[in-house]
C-alpha cells in the first residue's frame, strides 16, 4: 500500500475527500488529514506520504510553500493541488514544484479520483519496480562479494534510506555431512516463492537469495519488522510445507551497516543447529562461542571397547563441552572424527548403511548426536573383537612409523612392541591389509617423504637421507632409484627442470 495524506482548510470539505472512496480499494492507505498548513507540514514529517492531496490555499503555510518544503524533503512524493477556479491559474504557476496534477474542486468526483489513483499507483509501480530492480542489483553487490574487496563509499548514495535487516535460512543438513555423506538437501524453488511472499506483505520489502538456502531481508522503518519476519516464517511453512529459521540482524541500519552486520553475525548460522528448527534469533542476544580446548584425534578403540552400554555415555562425555560452549566448529570436529572412526571399522560394502536418506533429517545439533550414538551401535554389530584388535594394531603400527620414520634407529621389532604384538603377527596383518611387511611400508614411507622434500626444493642430498631415516646416504640414494628410476639428484634436477 502507498500512503497518501489530505491536507485542506475547510474541515467539511476534508471529511467530504477523506470519506469520498475507499482508498485501500485503489492501493492507498490514508494516513492523515490537515486542516492547515502548519498541521499539514508536522504530518507529512511524521509519516513521508508517497501522495499528498493538498489545498492551494490555507493558512499558515500556503499549498505551494507546502509543495515547496516537501520537494526539498522528499522528491519522490506525488503532489496533487486542489484549488477553486479563481485559484487555478496561481496554483499552475508554481511549475518548478513538480506537482503532478492540478484539480478543480468544483469538479472532483469519485469517478474522476478514482482515474488518477489509478493513473498514480500504475506509475508508482513501474517507477518502484525500476528502482527495485537498481537496488537490488547493487545489494546483491553487497552481499555476494567479500567486504574486504568493497568500496563504502559506492554504496553512499543509499546512506539516507533505513532498514531492518533479517535473514531467512532454510533449515538444513549442515554441509559438512552433505559433503561427507553425499546426501544433498533439495532447495527451496525460491524464484517462485520470493515474488509471491512479496505479494503478501505490504511491497516495502527487499527480498532476495543471497546464497544457497539463505536469503536477505530488508525493510523500511515504516513496517513492523519482526512481525513481518514471523508473518513470512509462518507463511513458509503453513502454506509450503519449508522450515525456515530467522535471524534478526538490527534496525535503523544504513545498506552499509546491514553488510556490516552480516558478515559479523555469520556465527549466528551455526549457532542456530544448537537451538532447533523454526527459530527466531535476535543477533544482539548472541556472543561468538570461545573455542573448546583443541580436539584429540578420536580412536576407536576408545569408542568401541568396554562393555555396549557404555558407547552412549562415551558419546554424551565427547559431546557435553560443545552443548556448553556453542562451538559448532569443535562439534564439527567431532561429529567428522567419530564418523571416520566408523569408517574404518565397518566394511565398506556397508557403508551405505551409514549414509542414507534419514541423513536429511539432521538439522539440529541434537539429532545429529543421537543419530551418531545409532550408527555406533550399528558398527558393533559388523565388527568381531578380533576384527577390532587387528584394526588398532595395524592403526597403532602405521602412526607410529609416520611419526619416527626419521629415526635411522627405528626397526620393525619396535614397530611390534609399540603395537603390542609380535614381528610375525604384525607382518602377517601388514601382509593381509597393506599387502607388503611391516619393513617394506616402513620404507615406501621414508620413500615418500624423500620425494616430497626433493619436490618442495631441498637439494642437500646428505640431510634429505638423515632427515628420513638414513645414516648411508649411498645406500639411501640406492633405494630411491630402485623404487622410482632414478636417483634423488636426477629427481632434484628433473623437478627442478619442470618448475
Amino acid at each position: 500500500m502507498y500512503k497518501v495524506m489530505l491536507a485542506e482548510d475547510n474541515k467539511f470539505a476534508l471529511a467530504h475527500f477523506v470519506n469520498m472512496i475507499k482508498w485501500e480499494d485503489f492501493g492507498f492507505t490514508l494516513v492523515s488529514s490537515a486542516i492547515d498548513g502548519i498541521e499539514a507540514w508536522e504530518e507529512f514529517c511524521k509519516y513521508s506520504p508517497d501522495l499528498v492531496i493538498t489545498d492551494v490555499q490555507m493558512p499558515g503555510l500556503s499549498g505551494i510553500e507546502f509543495a515547496g518544503k516537501i520537494k526539498e524533503k522528499r522528491q519522490d512524493t506525488v503532489v496533487i493541488f486542489l484549488s477553486s477556479y479563481d485559484e487555478f491559474d496561481y496554483a499552475r504557476s508554481a511549475i518548478d514544484l513538480n506537482v503532478r496534477e492540478y484539480i478543480l474542486k468544483q469538479e472532483l468526483d469519485c469517478a474522476l479520483l478514482e482515474k488518477k489513483l489509478r493513473e498514480i499507483k500504475e506509475d508508482m509501480d513501474k517507477k518502484k519496480e525500476k528502482q527495485n530492480k537498481v537496488l537490488t542489483s547493487h545489494i546483491r553487490t553487497l552481499f555476494q562479494t567479500e567486504i574486504e574487496e568493497l568500496d563504502d563509499i559506492y554504496f553512499s548514495e543509499y546512506e539516507e534510506n533505513e532498514y531492518a535487516c533479517l535473514i531467512f535460512e532454510q533449515d538444513h543438513v549442515p554441509e559438512f555431512l552433505s559433503g561427507k555423506s553425499g546426501v544433498y538437501e533439495k532447495e527451496a524453488d525460491y524464484k517462485e516463492l520470493i515474488p509471491r511472499l512479496k505479494e503478501r506483505t505490504d511491497g516495502r520489502m527487499l527480498l532476495f537469495r543471497v546464497s544457497c538456502f539463505q536469503w536477505i531481508c530488508l525493510l523500511s522503518q515504516e513496517s513492523s519488522s519482526e512481525q513481518t519476519g514471523r508473518f513470512i516464517q509462518k507463511l513458509l511453512y503453513e502454506e509450503y510445507n519449508l522450515s525456515f529459521s530467522v535471524y534478526f540482524l538490527g534496525e535503523n541500519l544504513s545498506l552499509w551497516q546491514c553488510r556490516q552486520e552480516y558478515e559479523k553475525s555469520k556465527y549466528i548460522f551455526e549457532q542456530r543447529y544448537f537451538e532447533g528448527m523454526k527459530v527466531f534469533m535476535f543477533s544482539d542476544m548472541y556472543e561468538k562461542p570461545e573455542m573448546c580446548r583443541k580436539m584429540q584425534k578420536i580412536k576407536g578403540e576408545d569408542l568401541f571397547s568396554g562393555e555396549e552400554t557404555d558407547i552412549a555415555e562415551k558419546i554424551d562425555g565427547l559431546f557435553r563441552p560443545v552443548l556448553y560452549s556453542y562451538d559448532f566448529e569443535y562439534f564439527k570436529e567431532l561429529v567428522t572424527g567419530i564418523l571416520t572412526a566408523i569408517e574404518n571399522i565397518v566394511p565398506g560394502d556397508k557403508i551405505k548403511e551409514i549414509y542414507n536418506e534419514e541423513i536429511l533429517y539432521l538439522c539440529t545439533v541434537k539429532r545429529i548426536i543421537r543419530w551418531i550414538k545409532s550408527k555406533c551401535k550399528l558398527a558393533e554389530e559388523y565388527i568381531s573383537p578380533k576384527a577390532v584388535s587387528d584394526y588398532y594394531v595395524l592403526q597403532a603400527a602405521e602412526d607410529f612409523i609416520y611419526k619416527e620414520y626419521g629415526n635411522p634407529f627405528l626397526s620393525v621389532e619396535d614397530v611390534a612392541k609399540k603395537a603390542g604384538v609380535s614381528v610375525n603377527w604384525l607382518n602377517d596383518l601388514f601382509k593381509k591389509e597393506q599387502k607388503e611387511t611391516a619393513g617394506k611400508f616402513l620404507t615406501k614411507v621414508r620413500m615418500e617423504k624423500t620425494k616430497e622434500l626433493l619436490e618442495n626444493g631441498e637439494s642437500k642430498m646428505r640431510e634429505i637421507a638423515s632427515k628420513t631415516g638414513y645414516n648411508s646416504a649411498s645406500y639411501w640414494a640406492k633405494v630411491f632409484k630402485k623404487t622410482y628410476g632414478l636417483s634423488p639428484q636426477e629427481y632434484y634436477e628433473k623437478m627442478k627442470r619442470g618448475k
